[in-house]
């Protein structure tokens, strides 16, 4: 049923059932309902967003739209019993945005006795129609369950539960402007740091109200727990994170007790929690249990269920390029999960949206890493194979012009020159290395670049010397000369050393009118969850298949449409 997975959307993006400007704030249908706050802090991004200190690229993966209590009208409607006796002839989804806005403006007025009618009312159409069993049902009962405990808590009371309104509302907007700031960099660590020691008092408070008020479990808790995890994982503190996760976790199995956006959300965080404490059994676990979650609340044709499946498969793509040197290294999880999230993204999304731009570029760097464990005459399918997923993706990503796009853009031109290297294109692979050189070179201050100057001017110089040209060798020898004083500046030993001798290479070549050029050497990149920057190394390896790859500080980005 489409407004199911619309609504699925809703949820999983952690937005809840906001509609229209209106949100329902307490109920399992809230902002934080699904607790996906700042997943794009990714790698593309997805997250991603890799780099040490995590960033935070602003697009839909945030978490976007009003953070505030929807303004109350002049007086609010009242339930009246037997409202919703027939089953609604309208769209499910209008149906249902209806009664979510219809509810908010109860709990606004404080009508929470009129508010619990209401969705008793709801909770019946929802089994009749959807099942009792159905997520969307269990988080319409638990919107009842806190209106009929706000009916019954004394005028003290509910001033306390006003105070909570009020904490949470300033955690959101904190929340947004610290993501603001900190993609602007227009807050230092120290400040930011200060600011997520706020952020966690604050959702102290909120769980100090909600326990003393409903007690636990509690999925009202569980999602003050979620909140907390994400503050936690954001300043990089990953124990304390992880215990917070386990605790959201724990109180949404309990209180849910179906297959839910929420309790998807919670298996993911943990799994990308567990990802950073190098627990890699953890988070496999918990991936694929989050994977096998979205499958029932969504159905394997959903976008959200092609986010886990992106998200497993990056994870596999991790675990086999970790294994140490002389290990046999197995891509078939990885490429399984990547292609299948690939799949379901290009049938719900189309050819040119940035999620499957993203999707591609994953799914060609685990090609690329799995070339590198055949033999040389066995690698071509694969290269081949990658070079048109990257190439595409490129060209997807090329034409979106907005911002994430073109910060993936650049790490994606990185790429594609790389598997051009790999397939012996070099004057194809010098063209992409040029365009992000002369990128940078218009504005080095601000301009996106996927790897250090020095290592970008030796690449560049290894395509044009790999091409056999007099001329084309000339320019190497000055391309690698800007290599050799751009690591210097950056004390990069290892760039320079590399630039050195293939400088050294070069002059000999053109003493000796040699035809044999310095050996080719290829950095490739790191799969993103959902599309944030990953971080390739600087340092130049003999094959594509020892680059050292790191995984994102922070975790993935949410899908956002």
């Amino acid at each position: 049923m489409k407004w199911l997975h619309m609504i699925g959307e809703w949820q999983r993006k952690g937005i809840g059932f906001l509609v229209a400007g209106v949100t329902l704030i307490g109920g399992l249908f809230t902002i934080g309902g699904c607790g996906t706050s700042n997943e794009t802090a990714s790698n593309d991004q997805e997250s991603s967003d890799g780099t040490s200190g995590p960033s935070l690229p602003r697009d839909e993966a945030r978490l976007s739209g009003d953070t505030s209590l929807a303004t109350p009208n002049q007086s609010a409607p009242t339930a009246t019993e037997g409202a919703l006796d027939e089953v609604p002839t309208v769209s499910g989804s209008e149906w249902l945005e209806q009664q979510v806005r219809t509810a908010a403006e109860l709990r606004r007025a404080g009508q929470y006795a009129n508010e619990a009618e209401h969705w008793k009312n709801v909770v019946r159409v929802l089994e009749q129609t959807i099942g009792s069993g159905n997520w969307i049902t269990a988080g319409a009962r638990l919107s009842r369950q806190v209106a009929i405990r706000l009916a019954e808590l004394n005028p003290e009371q509910i001033a306390e539960w006003k105070r909570f309104e009020t904490l949470e509302s300033q955690f959101l907007q904190n929340r947004d402007e610290m993501a603001e700031l900190r993609y602007n960099g227009k807050i230092t660590p120290p400040q930011y740091i200060t600011a997520t020691q706020e952020q966690l008092n604050l959702l102290d408070q909120q769980a100090k109200i909600i326990h003393q008020l409903f007690g636990q479990p509690s999925h009202l808790l569980a999602n003050l727990a979620f909140n907390q995890a994400e503050t936690l994982m954001s300043v990089e503190q990953w124990e304390p994170a992880l215990i917070a996760a386990e605790r959201c976790l724990s109180q949404r199995q309990a209180v849910i007790q179906v297959r839910h956006p929420d309790t998807v959300a919670a298996f993911k965080l943990m799994g990308q929690i567990a990802q950073q404490l190098n627990d890699d059994s953890l988070a496999e676990d918990c991936l694929v249990k989050a994977t096998q979650s979205a499958e029932q609340v969504w159905g394997i044709k959903n976008v959200s269920y092609a986010t886990c499946a992106n998200d497993l498969g990056v994870f596999y793509y991790g675990l086999e390029n970790r294994k140490a040197t002389g290990v046999a290294r197995d891509f078939s999880k990885a490429n399984y999960w990547l292609e299948r999230g690939l799949q379901i993204r290009r049938e719900a999304l189309g050819d040119e949206h940035r999620l499957v731009a993203i999707s591609r570029r994953n799914y060609a760097l685990a090609k690329m890493a799995e070339a590198a464990t055949k033999p040389t005459d066995r690698q071509a399918l694969d290269l081949s194979l990658a070079n048109a997923l990257i190439s595409q993706s490129l060209q997807s990503l090329k034409n979106a012009k907005d911002q994430t796009s073109i910060s993936l853009q650049w790490q994606a031109t990185s790429e594609a020159a790389t598997v051009k290297m790999l397939l012996h294109e070099y004057a194809e692979a010098e063209v992409l290395l040029a365009e992000i050189a002369e990128h940078w070179q218009r504005d080095p201050d601000h301009a996106t670049l996927p790897m250090t100057p020095a290592t970008l001017f030796f690449r560049w110089g290894l395509a044009s010397a790999k091409q056999k040209l007099p001329h084309k060798l000339v320019a190497a020898g000055k391309l690698m000369q800007q290599s050799i004083r751009y690591a210097e500046a950056d004390k990069d030993e290892k760039t320079a050393m590399s630039a050195k001798q293939a400088l050294e290479r070069l002059q000999e070549i053109s003493r000796e009118g040699l035809t044999d050029v310095i050996p080719e050497r290829a950095v490739v990149g790191t799969p993103d969850e959902a599309g944030r920057l990953s971080s390739p190394s600087s340092t130049a390896s003999s094959t594509p298949a020892s680059s050292p790859v790191r995984l994102v500080s922070l975790p993935p980005v949410e899908d956002q449409k």
